[in-house]
């Protein structure tokens, strides 16, 4: 079990820059990692209780390293550092166990994939969803591997890779006869070149996109801190502001004019303020009010006047209600934002973070019991958003349609989808996909690199591309086949500026959602009621 965890930590992005090796050939380790569990779910031998405490303990192992950064952004986040690892070493633990199962009714390359795959979706929709470290992640560096996410999502890449890895173990079993091991060989043969075939057939079609917005990139290298400093807020604007106009005259130096700036979540610091979530100026709210949002008009429309283009501003929204209960006369409600400035200087739109983090945006029941807040550094919890929405901006070639999200929406993968299919059926389905972060929390541990490969996936399963400004990194551009063509250094003040390549193709997946793995959950419970059935003595096993 140790030895999966191994290979699969080895083979996750951002693991081979620790070690100093390149990335290509450790992703190569994503092809047998989880053969060493599928070898331990076909052992004869019965497992006893220690037995199962080691499996839970070798799952353990693989989340403790892959997510050490969870520790980095404060001191009470070590906390839940080995309690989310603990509970996400449940799933290898219930590989095993729903394989050893599963295998009396099915050959292993068949149970074990199915089983995995509808793990993994369980793992993306339960408590809110986590998927970064899957499987199919260590791929990122391998396009052609990718491609098949657009039918399937990432689900249909880990299905891939445990059906090769569970191949392998019994070419490996000495006592296993040649009927099996030739099938077994078969069976993985033939599924590498189908998916390479698949693969290779949908980069050529990318081969030459079409050129869509030009976009300025705008990462920031501001430290993440706790510790209250009243000219921080300004001293972030002057940052961005400064990388804004060198970014312009990069552009100039190469031909270019940005369509549109982007910045990194929250780093537009004036705080806006709206009345009843409508698009309206700060200066038709009551003037009470007005001060939690001075300045922000007069920044939008002082960075349009100056670059003449378009913003995308990761900001603190606010949002005002009238109230009786409140001294005020209104309640306030506060959401992580990105807002639409046009190069006119006027707010078109806002999208609010739909998917919030536990823990880190809201704490789960303190609605109702608000106290809880004080056993957090967090003064209260932010608005839930009401849906995606589809940003147009004007260039010189037309008019496209960004659908910004928003930090860790990115790593679940129905929630860009629902937001794309979405989109799509209100007749705006979205040109580019926009992901704003502040990465900053990490200090440039490998959580930068596991961001960026679920980015990557998400362009693929949606036939979109995406940018990434990220503050502290990584920012980048991707393309529909989830290439990454720019990226930024960690750690350091950065811009890009490209033409982002459009993709014109349309995603099946985007259109039928996670039937994939839905199918291999319905498979798993199918196999596991059938292995219920009882044998024969003298029947062998599917497989073993």
């Amino acid at each position: 079990m140790l030895l999966g965890s191994l290979l699969l930590w080895l083979a996750q992005p951002g693991t081979a820059r620790l070690i100093g090796l390149p990335w290509a050939p450790l992703g190569l380790a994503g092809w047998f990692a989880v053969t060493p569990w599928v070898w331990l779910a076909m052992r004869d031998a019965p497992l006893r209780r220690m037995g199962w405490v080691q499996v839970w303990l070798g799952g353990w192992a693989y989340w403790l390293l892959t997510l050490y950064w969870i520790c980095l952004p404060h001191p009470l986040t070590p906390i839940g550092w080995p309690l989310l690892a603990g509970y996400l070493a449940v799933y290898p633990l219930a590989f095993v166990a729903l394989t050893r199962r599963a295998i009396r009714a099915a050959p292993v390359w068949v149970a074990a994939p199915l089983v995995y795959a509808g793990l993994e979706w369980v793992q993306a929709h339960l408590f809110t969803g986590f998927l970064m470290g899957a499987l199919s992640h260590t791929q990122a560096g391998s396009p052609i591997v990718m491609q098949i996410s657009d039918l399937t999502g990432a689900y249909g890449v880990s299905f891939v890779l445990t059906l090769t890895a569970s191949c392998l173990a019994p070419l490996l079993q000495r006592d296993a006869n040649r009927g099996r091991r030739f099938a077994a060989a078969t069976t993985a043969a033939a599924t590498v070149v189908a998916v390479l075939y698949y693969g290779q057939v949908r980069l050529l079609e990318a081969s030459n996109p079409a050129a869509g917005p030009v976009v300025g990139l705008i990462q920031g290298a501001t430290l993440a801190t706790w510790d209250p400093d009243p000219s921080r807020n300004q001293t972030i604007l002057d940052a961005q502001l400064r990388l804004t106009r060198q970014a312009a005259e990069e552009a100039a130096e190469i031909g270019l004019r940005p369509d549109l700036y982007i910045w990194p979540e929250s780093m537009f610091r004036a705080p806006v303020v709206t009345l009843g979530n409508q698009v309206k100026p700060t200066d038709q709210l009551p003037e009470a009010l007005r001060r939690f949002g001075i300045g922000a008009d007069q920044w939008f429309s002082g960075l349009s006047a100056e670059q003449g283009a378009a913003f995308l501003l990761g900001a603190d929204r606010f949002d005002m209600v009238a109230s009786e209960d409140e001294e005020s006369g209104f309640a306030q409600t506060g959401y992580n934002t990105a807002v639409l400035v046009d190069a006119d200087g006027q707010l078109l739109s806002f999208y609010d973070k739909t998917h919030r983090v536990p823990f880190g945006e809201y704490i789960p029941f303190a609605k109702n019991m608000p106290a809880l807040y004080f056993l957090t550094p967090m003064s209260g919890g932010l608005g839930e958003g009401e849906g995606p929405v589809a940003m147009p901006i004007q260039t010189a070639g037309g008019e496209f349609l960004l659908a910004p999200n928003i930090c860790y929406e990115t790593v679940i993968p129905h929630v860009i989808r629902r937001q794309v299919a979405t989109l799509s059926e209100q007749g705006q389905r979205p040109d580019v996909l926009v992901n704003i972060t502040n990465d900053a929390w990490f200090w440039g541990a490998t959580e930068l690199d596991l961001h960026l490969a679920v980015g990557q996936f998400r362009a693929v399963e949606n036939r979109t591309p995406m940018v990434i400004a990220a503050n502290t990194g990584l920012s980048a551009v991707i393309d529909g086949a989830g290439r990454v063509r720019r990226v930024s250094e960690r750690m350091v003040e950065d811009v890009i500026v490209d033409s982002v390549p459009l993709d014109p193709r349309e995603s099946f997946y985007s259109r039928h959602g996670d039937w994939f793995a839905l199918g291999c959950l319905l498979g798993t419970v199918v196999l596991l009621l059938a292995a219920l059935r009882p044998r024969s003595n003298d029947a062998p096993p599917a497989d073993a």
